[in-house]
Parts: structure tokens; C-alpha cells; sequence
């Protein structure tokens, strides 16, 4: 990580960075109204269902790739140079990826799901809780991310577990920074001669 001058951060701004995950997430966690807590069932269900919602959006994706490809849209197979650079701290980005999927879980599965399972039907609970997870992010995967969305909701709702969606997102998020970085390795390569 590097601040602002582009040092890299001290060890009491890398400490002051965790003691505040740690508070958001505390507060996050005490206020949960679907509690969390440890079991195997839930943890390999997580695990599972992270690595499936990985596997489905990377087909997605690839089929995405061929119908631009046949439209004549030009695509890239690999990481641009900018992703690339800053993959190269990669053990930071997972740092970062577990942090934001612990408090997106808490914030969409959690909070925002319970209040409007006490709306609305489940149906549309999961939809509403959906499109507001695709909408906070912005990106130009919406079918990838509304499927991760109505996974991780009717997982949540199954197991009544914050655990299960937690260890989901961060499954999804860990190994898709790890093949983003394999993509930005290849790149490298493929352009350096």
C-alpha cells in the first residue's frame, strides 16, 4: 500500500487501517440481525457456492467475449498494463477484497435483505437486493453481478448464517484476484518480447 507521496505506508497507518476494518466490522457484526457463526455445513457451502458463482460468471464472461468478438467489438484477452501494475502487490488486493466482501455482506445480506424480507416477499426481496448490489458497484458485468447478488441472498436466507455469504464473496473475490493475476503475468509476457 502506498500513500498519497507514494511511500509505502508505515507501520502505524497499516495498524491504524486494521484497528478501523476491525471497528466497522464489529459494529457491523453487533448490530447484524442474521447472526454469524461457525459450522462446517455453512462454511463448505460458502466455499462451494463462491468457487460455482466464480465458475458461472467466468463462462459468462468468455461467452460475452465470443458474441463481441463475432459483433467486431474490439476485446482484449488480457489485462491492460494499468490493471497489470497494480496487481503486482497482490497480497494487498485480497487484504483489501476480504475487507470490502465482509462489509458488503453485512451492509447487502444482512441489513438490506432482512428489511426488505420484512417488506416484500422473498422474490422480490432478492431482486430489489440485486439490482441495488449491481447498482453500488457500476460496472459493466450486470449479469455477473446479479447472479453473485441472488446466490449470495438465497444462501443467506437458506442458512439464516452471515458466515456462508461471507466466505462465499470472499472466495469469489480472492480467486478472481488470483486469475487476474495470472491474466496480468500472461500479459506481461505475451508483450515483453
Amino acid at each position: 500500500m502506498h500513500n498519497k507521496k507514494g511511500n509505502k505506508l508505515s507501520i502505524f497507518q497499516k495498524m491504524f487501517l486494521c484497528s478501523l476494518m476491525f471497528l466497522v466490522w464489529s459494529i457491523l457484526y453487533y448490530f447484524s440481525p442474521i447472526h454469524t457463526f461457525f459450522s462446517l455445513k455453512n462454511f463448505l457451502l460458502g466455499f462451494s457456492s463462491g468457487f460455482g458463482v466464480l465458475v458461472v460468471n467466468y463462462f459468462i464472461s468468455r461467452a460475452i467475449t465470443v458474441i463481441r468478438r463475432k459483433e467486431n467489438v474490439e476485446y482484449r484477452d488480457y489485462v491492460s498494463p494499468k490493471i497489470s501494475k497494480l496487481f503486482d502487490s497482490t497480497s494487498i488486493i485480497i487484504v483489501i477484497n476480504i475487507f470490502v466482501a465482509i462489509t458488503e455482506e453485512y451492509v447487502f445480506r444482512s441489513y438490506l435483505l432482512s428489511y426488505t424480507n420484512s417488506l416484500f416477499p422473498i422474490s422480490l426481496s432478492i431482486a430489489i437486493n440485486s439490482i441495488i448490489f449491481y447498482l453500488a458497484h457500476l460496472n459493466s458485468k450486470i449479469v455477473e453481478l446479479i447472479i453473485m447478488a441472488i446466490t449470495f441472498s438465497l444462501i443467506t436466507i437458506y442458512t439464516d448464517n452471515m458466515l456462508t455469504p461471507i466466505i462465499a464473496h470472499i472466495t469469489n473475490n480472492v480467486l478472481s484476484v488470483l486469475y487476474k493475476k495470472k491474466l496480468s503475468i500472461r500479459y506481461k509476457k505475451a508483450f515483453r518480447a
